[in-house]
């Protein structure tokens, strides 16, 4: 698994792979342009520092490797090694 997270052509193959497949579906891969959030107006008076829940579009390759493989594959890999590293 560290391996896989080093090499980025298994990041390449699995989104051509998952691109692929949504075209055979008719899936549309074009990101939508979503929608811009307001702050409640309860909050209108106040000094709002930060913003919670903001989404990260992903709209190409590097995206997906950086924002979900990565994520994905850090969680996978230090799980494994909490089980199985003194073993």
């Amino acid at each position: 698994m560290k391996d896989t997270r080093i090499d980025d052509n298994s990041t390449d193959k699995l989104f051509f792979v998952a691109d692929e497949q949504c075209k055979k579906c008719n899936i549309s891969t074009e990101m939508t342009q979503r929608r811009q959030s307001k702050i409640p107006r309860r909050l209108n008076d106040a000094v709002v520092l930060e913003n919670v829940g903001h989404i990260t579009d992903i709209n190409s390759n590097s995206d997906f490797r950086q924002d979900i493989f990565y994520c994905i594959l850090d969680c996978m890999i230090a799980e494994l090694e909490r089980r199985f590293g003194d073993q």
